[in-house]
């Protein structure tokens, strides 16, 4: 069995402006020394120095090499080019979020630039010549556990890019051959893997293919042995339809099901969790929906899509639009570290004629949307530490958290403003994500969805107040509230995961995301799916009042940008 899992390269890190503390940065530079030396011929030739999108880190704190990625032949290089590259490295990754140098150790600055040629530190210290006085100068900052630091880096750039401008978590059980990987010093992997073209579609992204990580409970290195691929294969050839069905398909369960989620650490349905918990569990039962294939074709409409706001604008590159259903505004997030909430209005001609910040206190603040009446404000934020959901006024001030304890974003009003809807982390599986609903006045907390892999994404609301339309992993989900009953469209291109969708406010249509391959939208009437862009970074997608227009968040053009597509042409 090979199971795939997100490994985030360093330069997806560093250009997301994630903070690397000195321990992690040491970790990276001590893998990264340990493969070029094992790659040392017998003349003294190493590999050169991996670029930052070559080297990976998974949730597990395990080390990835790409080497396709390591461009240029072996060379000898005396010591001082060898620490001299290794130093560079290192400021690189300190460097990583330029507004936080503050928190780098002075020393650790010092010796990097002591290496790196940059001229002696103010200490009138000598400079550094050799890789092993360069790993001397920073030995204070040498992690215990590499492993440990490296899954900390891990989890800060999900927690900075936890909005859906970050790659998904893709876990997908195949059958293809595991990748061949080789052991060398430091318990330091390197695969031989080939990412996939879509893989490769976004530079500062790798997927790599690694058949240890078929568990969230990590396995020592040094206790694996090749035997494991055999037998995993073997096993594929017995099992193998039935670990893609579980795995894709969720199977009805009854109370006691959900009970003994509950020993595995999910969240069991009545407990309480920061506030009262309506009774009941979520129903199971749901119906495939098989589109039409013949319909699933790129629209033959050309529509007319423009950029409404970018970083020139706004100062930082803004994402996660929203209507306000009373004014002709847009509200949205500018950056991702300390991002504030921030509001466009939008004069007659269609263009943008003022922007006014809502909220801005330090903090990540994400995904803005008024309620319905106009007079309060549902966000996301990570103002007390973890991310949850709050509410506040209109103007951003006397904000409450209602999403009670543990990881939460993404909230939506309900069309009456009674409930906000919102994706909600499991205790102590922080990548799996199921729907909640808080009631507003009372705080009482619901979960409506009791999914065990993936992240349900959304919800969007139908009028009628009672269902919602989510994505989890390869499927587009419509589920009524009250009764439990989905109806599940599967991705209309295969093996492409679904994410952010959006319902019309008539209710007949879904504009969605599918990953890497366009905004699309489902027709709830016929069941198909059409293809509106191609642009394949379309995402985060919300409709106007009206129903003639979808705003959403873009990388087209080579930075982020808010753009408007004028529906009235789709069918």
């Amino acid at each position: 069995m090979d199971t795939r899992v997100l490994v985030v390269s360093l330069g997806r890190v560093v250009a997301d402006q994630v903070r690397v503390d000195a321990t992690e940065a040491h970790a990276v530079l001590q893998h990264v020394w340990q493969r070029m030396q094992a790659s040392r011929d017998t003349h003294g030739a190493t590999m050169p120095l991996p670029p930052l999108d070559a080297l990976g880190i998974t949730p597990f704190g395990d080390f990835e090499l790409r080497e396709a990625a390591c461009a240029g032949p072996r060379r000898r290089r005396r010591p001082h080019e060898l620490a001299q590259e290794l130093a560079g490295l290192l400021l690189r990754l300190l460097s990583s979020a330029a507004t936080e140098m503050d928190r780098v150790p002075r020393t650790c600055l010092d010796a990097a630039r002591r290496a790196s040629a940059l001229g002696p530190s103010p200490d009138t210290l000598g400079p550094i010549v050799t890789p092993d006085a360069l790993f001397t100068a920073i030995e204070a900052f040498r992690p215990r556990d590499p492993s440990v630091a490296l899954s900390g880096l891990y989890a800060r750039w999900i927690r900075t890019t936890d909005s859906a401008h970050a790659a998904p978590w893709d876990a997908r059980v195949t059958t293809g051959p595991a990748p061949v990987n080789r052991r060398i010093a430091g318990d330091v992997k390197a695969s031989a893997a080939i990412p996939s073209a879509a893989a490769v579609a976004d530079p500062r992204i790798d997927v790599f293919r690694s058949p240890e990580h078929c568990s969230q409970d990590r396995v020592p290195t040094r206790t694996r042995r090749p035997v494991a691929a055999l037998l995993a294969l073997l096993c594929v050839m017995l099992l193998g339809g039935v670990i893609v069905r579980q795995w894709t398909t969720r199977q009805p369960r009854d109370a006691a099901a959900d009970r003994a989620m509950a020993d595995g650490n999910v969240l069991p349905i009545g407990d309480n969790a920061g506030g009262p918990v309506a009774a009941g569990e979520p129903s199971a039962t749901e119906v495939e929906i098989a589109p039409p294939p013949a319909r699933i074709r790129a629209l033959g409409v050309p529509l007319r899509a423009r950029r409404l706001l970018d970083a020139g604008m706004t100062g930082r590159p803004p994402y996660s639009p929203s209507f306000d259903p009373h004014h002709n505004a847009i509200l949205f997030h500018a950056g991702l570290e300390r991002s504030a909430l921030l509001q466009a209005s939008i004069g007659s001609d269609g263009a943008v004629d003022g922007i006014s910040t809502i909220r801005q206190d330090g903090a990540r603040n994400y995904h803005a949307q008024v309620s319905p009446d106009g007079r309060r404000l549902a966000y996301d934020s990570d103002a007390d530490g973890t991310r949850g959901v709050y509410i506040a006024n209109r103007d951003g001030s006397s904000p409450k958290h209602v999403s009670g304890t543990g990881y939460a974003s993404v909230p939506a009003w309900s069309p009456d403003g009674q409930s906000v809807a919102f994706a909600r982390a499991e205790p102590g599986r922080p990548r799996v994500w199921n729907v909640w609903t808080v009631h507003v006045a009372t705080g009482a907390l619901r979960r409506h969805t009791a999914h065990r892999v993936g992240q349900a994404w959304g919800a969007s609301w139908f009028p009628d107040g009672r269902q919602v339309a989510y994505s989890i992993e390869d499927r587009l989900v419509v589920r009524d509230l009250e009764n439990g009953v989905a109806r599940v469209y599967r991705t209309p291109v295969a093996g492409r995961l679904v994410r952010t969708p959006a319902v019309s406010p008539d209710g007949q249509r879904i504009v969605f995301q599918v990953y890497r391959a366009g905004a699309w939208v489902l027709d709830l009437r016929t069941g198909a799916s059409r293809r509106l862009l191609a642009d394949a970074s379309a995402q985060e997608f919300a409709w106007s009042p009206d129903g003639r227009r979808v705003v959403y968040d873009s990388v087209r053009g080579g930075e982020w940008g808010i753009w408007i597509l004028e529906m009235s042409l789709a069918p």
